[in-house]
């Protein structure tokens, strides 16, 4: 009996054990059949191709050329010609046998890229003989192509994410291209399209035999949206032949729209040396150029002080405070002393009289320095009435980011009394302390882009619309940034 009772709860306890062991497998390990699974399957991206850029007028600005990364799977490689190899990939045998190294020890079971960007013409040459080397095959890509070699400040440009930009951006893989600059990293998400993917099986030896069950599981790539700039190609030519051997920028808005024409910088570079197998070492080489700084884009990062055009502001804000009136008259003498044995100079004649039209007319120092020394006397101390003054500046978008859809800028600079007052003890300054205020010199600094924007909102009659770069598109979100007034 005893007996009986101990053979029946063995194998009762067996049978549990059993069950627990398969219920295990089925439903809590469920990674042990996406790892059996992983293990015959090869799954192989689809990239899209990249949208399209063109500018106002239909122009095609930004296109794509097909290229090709020779990719190897470590464990599927067998003995080959080497120095066939390296003849096609122009690399030295050490180089090819590093690279070859680099891919061992990533995986021996996923794919790794020996070369990169490889024309389809040096493809279709190599495609005939890729039967002599298992474990390698191509990768169809796309990268940049530009025919009208213009705008590369405002176009950007792409290359390849790095690893530590992986860990943030879920929806890439190493060797995959990403904006970096200009309209090419603010529109990514537009640009890059999705990518799908083919699945392929593998037999014991690790080996592709063919598709996946019929490519029932394949996911066919999303296309990208293409997208059209504000800037006129035409006009953007001309000015970038007017700066030819000269530094600076030149920036063109239609008021209207705040849609900006043109953008130009120089010195500039072709958009095209960033594309290709020797991105790289061009890339170096602009970054490098310490001297012309090809990189730095002068319309949207360089501080100037504004100058002349300036002195259209400070009559806005005097008009506005009801210091003057459109046939106050200051004269005007070469000059005039500001202070004692302080004197500002002018190119107007001696005796001369100027109303505010024709102050702005003869672009009169005089006239503006007298001027501003009444906008800030207005209040019961200079350091209230400056920061009135900044206040209506900062009205104009000075001293601050436009928030136009390009990823760089610089503020520009406009003093506050808490400025001036590191400077010189607070109360020991005046309008005259910092006279050059006036006209546009002095401690005051604007972008380019920022001057031709307080040029749009006077030519608007007292309003801006936001810089931009990117024209309108119901399908794509966000255009309603562009088209807020900012009144001043």
């Amino acid at each position: 009996m005893i007996k009986k009772f101990v053979l029946l709860s063995f194998t009762i306890g067996s049978s549990l054990m059993f069950l627990l062991q398969l219920f295990s497998l089925q439903i809590y390990n469920q990674n042990y059949n996406e790892l059996s699974l992983n293990n015959a399957l090869e799954k192989r991206p689809i990239y899209p191709t990249r949208g399209l850029i063109y500018d106002r007028n239909g122009i095609l600005l930004v296109a794509n050329q097909p290229v090709y990364d020779l990719m190897i799977i470590p464990e599927n490689i067998i003995a080959f010609d080497t120095l066939e190899l390296v003849s096609f990939l122009e690399l030295s045998k050490k180089k090819v046998i590093s690279r070859l190294s680099d891919a061992r020890r990533f995986s021996s079971k996923k794919p790794s890229v020996i070369s990169r960007q490889i024309s389809k013409e040096k493809q279709a040459l190599f495609q005939e003989k890729i039967w002599k080397y298992p474990g390698f095959y191509f990768q169809k890509k796309t990268i940049r192509d530009y025919s009208i070699p213009i705008a590369s400040n405002i176009l950007g440009y792409t290359s390849e994410i790095n690893p530590s930009e992986i860990k943030t951006k879920n929806d890439y893989v190493l060797g995959e291209m990403i904006g970096r600059q200009g309209i090419e990293k603010t529109y990514e998400s537009i640009l890059k399209g999705k990518k799908g993917f083919q699945f392929f099986q593998k037999d014991r030896f690790n080996r592709i035999i063919g598709s996946y069950e019929e490519g029932t599981h394949d996911s066919k790539p999303e296309a990208a949206k293409n997208i059209t700039l504000t800037i006129d190609a035409q006009l953007q030519t001309y000015g970038a032949s007017l700066m030819q051997n000269k530094r600076g920028g030149i920036v063109a808005i239609e008021p209207s729209s705040g849609e900006v024409l043109a953008l130009v910088t120089a010195p500039s570079y072709n958009p095209n040396l960033l594309v290709g197998s020797t991105r790289s070492e061009n890339f170096n080489n602009l970054v490098n150029d310490t001297i012309a700084k090809p990189l730095f884009d002068r319309g949207l990062q360089a501080e100037y002080p504004p100058g002349s055009p300036f002195k259209t502001l400070n009559a806005l804000i005097a008009l506005q405070e009801k210091v003057i009136t459109p046939e106050t008259i200051f004269s005007c003498n070469k000059g005039h002393y500001y202070a004692k044995g302080a004197f500002m100079k002018c190119h107007c004649q001696i005796g001369s009289r100027n109303n505010l039209l024709k102050g702005i007319y003869n672009s009169c120092n005089s006239y503006f320095a007298k001027t501003y020394v009444k906008i800030i006397d207005k209040d019961s101390t200079a350091s209230v009435g400056l920061d009135r003054w900044k206040t209506h500046l900062e009205h104009f978008g000075l001293g601050n980011y436009l928030g136009y859809d390009l990823p760089i800028g610089k503020k520009g600079f406009i003093p506050s009394s808490s400025y001036y007052d590191r400077w010189y003890k607070e109360g020991g300054w005046g309008p005259s302390t910092v006279i050059s205020n006036a006209i546009g010199q002095g401690e005051i600094l604007a972008t380019p882009i920022q001057m031709a924007n307080f040029t749009a909102a006077i030519a608007n009659r007292g309003y801006y619309i936001k810089p931009h770069f990117k024209r309108p598109n119901d399908k794509i979100t966000g255009d309603s940034l562009f088209s807020k007034n900012h009144t001043l």
